[in-house]
């Protein structure tokens, strides 16, 4: 019995990174998180010596216990808080740059979408209360693919239009 070999990819998952350019507070209060503190010459995840590398900078790292940080090369924080340290010509080859988020808009986009998926379920609820039909909605469906810059703002706002058109049971 052989075993069958599988395709994967890899999931892209944001990280922070900060290239390392002798801009020492900055990386500073991107490894500790400390904007206002006093910089130490080591911490958690760093330590500074200058006779091991230009510039001084170690960053604790899962694969080592300090990896120096040559000048020009990238610090990278992942979603676990772990630290690496890569090339600049790598770095480019394997990170996309991503718009910085506003965590307030992303937190309001979520809210809006779950208030759109509860409208959601509630039009379909009253659909099927109503007796509406599948074909019913494949037309709503069809109307849909046709522009595909309809959202689901849209599709309710269509749905809600329709029920007003309905009388009263």
């Amino acid at each position: 019995m052989s075993k069958k070999i599988t395709n994967f990819r890899k999931r892209p998952v944001p990280v922070e990174a900060l290239q390392w350019k002798d801009n020492q507070r900055e990386m500073y209060d991107f490894i500790t998180g400390d904007t206002e503190g006093y910089m130490q010459y080591s911490g958690e995840y760093f330590r500074i010596d200058h006779e091991k590398v230009r510039g001084g900078l170690h960053i604790k790292t899962n694969v080592s216990y300090y990896t120096p940080v040559p000048f020009e090369y990238y610090v990278i924080k992942d979603a676990y808080g772990q630290f690496t340290v890569m090339p600049p010509e790598e770095f480019k080859r394997t990170h996309i740059k991503i718009h910085n988020l506003d965590k307030e808009k992303v937190a309001e986009k979520k809210s809006d979408r779950n208030e759109d998926l509860q409208k959601m379920k509630k039009i379909i609820k009253i659909f099927n209360m109503q007796g509406v039909t599948e074909t019913m909605l494949d037309i709503f469906s069809e109307y849909w693919e046709k522009d595909s810059k309809l959202t689901i703002q849209d599709f309710i706002e269509m749905a809600e239009a329709e029920m007003e058109c309905w009388e009263p049971n």
